[in-house]
């Protein structure tokens, strides 16, 4: 459901059932994080599998699932898809086909300079397995 109809039932004071929790707010503090993972990587493209944000990875990919049932007009399955939710991830630079895709070497390339970053940080290149940052 779009933000829109949402602050719209919201503002009569609808019952969601779970006390009162917004049910838009989900989705724009995935958005934000979306945004502060642009900041740092300059780009939209968060891998499926994001180690250092597991959700936001595959919030991502259901967002680019819901556009495309969304555009096919399947509104059922569209995970709450619609115009204003297109209109804020295309703000930010948001990319819905295999443009989004990521080559091997400019994935080789990010990784590098996250590897600075840590060494930067740590003072050697030892990450641990499990390293979140």
């Amino acid at each position: 459901m779009c933000e829109k109809r949402i602050q719209n039932l919201e503002s009569i004071g609808f019952n969601w059932g779970k006390e009162h929790e917004s049910k838009a707010q989900p989705w724009v503090e995935m958005f934000e994080e979306l945004k502060l993972f642009k900041t740092i990587h300059g780009h939209t493209n968060v891998p499926r599998t994001y180690a250092t944000n597991p959700k936001l990875g595959s919030w991502v990919n259901n967002q680019r699932s819901g556009y495309r049932y969304y555009k096919a007009g399947n509104k059922q399955t569209s995970m709450g898809m619609c115009e204003e939710r297109i209109k804020n991830l295309e703000s930010i630079g948001f990319k819905w086909g295999k443009e989004h895709v990521v080559s091997k070497a400019q994935s080789w390339v990010e990784m590098f300079e996250e590897l600075k970053l840590f060494k930067t940080i740590h003072g050697h290149t030892n990450v641990p397995r499990t390293y979140a940052t």
